[in-house]
């Protein structure tokens, strides 16, 4: 199966929130990942929002940046 995956699925990947355990289980059975080029530029914005915001401890937000570029 081939998966799509948009910037809030990514996201889910990396950081805890509701539909991570979906997003983790999606990303498992596909066989093929798609995904938009601007996704990784998306994605690490939206972790530096949420370490800003304080939802992402500063000392984790370089390993959940290292984490994204894995996925990508």
């Amino acid at each position: 199966m081939s998966a799509y995956f948009d910037t809030s699925s990514l996201v889910k990947l990396v950081l805890s929130e509701d539909g991570s355990p979906e997003a983790q289980r999606a990303w498992d059975s596909a066989e093929a990942r798609m995904a938009s080029v601007a996704l990784i530029a998306e994605s690490r914005a939206a972790v530096a929002a949420a370490r800003r915001s304080g939802r992402v401890d500063p000392r984790r937000y370089q390993v959940i940046l290292d984490d994204l570029r894995r996925l990508w």
